[in-house]
């Protein structure tokens, strides 16, 4: 014969009712300043994306492009072909 305990189905826990309230004194509209740090950060970035030209990676991948082949050693066959297709697309 056990001589433990049997335990509640549904035991109350206080690491869970901390995060019960927390969860409810979070609300949408204490997010805002993330809202504007994420919004300012956006438009920096599409004000200066013009100043960046490509890297040599994707001039790899856009050469691999214009040379499909079933099979590459160092990536995958997937990345060229996307490439190609970006290219047919935008007329690059």
């Amino acid at each position: 014969m056990s001589s433990a305990v049997p335990l509640p189905a549904n035991p109350p826990s206080r690491l869970n009712a901390e995060l019960d309230a927390r969860a409810k004194s979070l609300r949408a509209g204490d997010l805002w300043p993330m809202y504007v740090l994420a919004s300012l950060k956006l438009v920096v970035h599409l004000l200066l994306a013009h100043r960046y030209g490509y890297h040599r990676d994707e001039l790899y991948f856009i050469s691999c492009g214009r040379h499909l082949d079933w099979g590459y050693v160092d990536h995958a066959p997937l990345d060229p072909w996307i490439a190609r297709a970006v290219g047919v697309v935008f007329e690059h």
